[in-house]
């Protein structure tokens, strides 16, 4: 059964059962970040159009995409019908590549919530993604409503350092998903 903790200030809830008839549609969305590197985030929804009910914002761990958070997403949105976004960080997925670092991938979640309309969310986040999502609660602060980690820490010891760069080396990165896959 899903849960949601929400801010001191929030009750916890726990949604009632959805309708039968109720269907999750998914859609892709591309947001120019400000150095023009061309971002693709991913959205779920199950409202009725127009609706801007408290959305859930999903950042992926280090060479993962938004799709790592499908199955999440539909649960959300079957259960309160709110909209799910994921992004699909720099280098990953539909998006294209470009600089990396903390503070490119805070600049583009910044980017992402602007161009998409999002004041704030309940955000959860996978691995760097929960690093990038610090980043954003120091930079943007009323942007999170609530955050839940996925295997994230504050900091990357040395040897989880030299891990991720034999990783990053060793395997090749692909322009997008499909040319991965081949």
């Amino acid at each position: 059964r899903l849960v949601c903790a929400m801010t001191a200030n929030q009750q916890t809830t726990t949604p009632s059962e959805p309708p039968a008839s109720l269907v999750v549609t998914s859609s892709t969305r591309a947001i120019k970040a400000r150095d023009g590197v061309e971002l693709s985030a991913r959205i779920w929804t199950s409202a009725p159009a127009g609706h801007r009910g408290v959305q859930f914002f999903c950042l992926p761990s280090m060479e993962r995409t938004g799709r790592e958070f499908e199955t999440f997403a539909l649960q959300v949105c079957r259960r309160w019908q709110a909209p799910v976004i994921a992004l699909d960080p720099r280098g990953r997925g539909n998006s294209s590549s470009g600089e990396l670092g903390y503070g490119k991938d805070c600049d583009d979640l910044i980017d992402t919530l602007t161009g998409l309309g999002v004041d704030h969310a309940h955000f959860v986040a996978s691995g760097y993604g929960g690093l990038v999502t610090m980043s954003l609660s120091a930079a943007r602060p009323g942007s999170l409503l609530s955050l839940a980690f996925l295997d994230a820490s504050p900091a990357i010891d040395a040897t989880g350092l030299a891990r991720l760069q034999y990783f990053l080396r060793r395997y090749p990165t692909h322009p997008n998903r499909d040319q991965a896959l081949a």
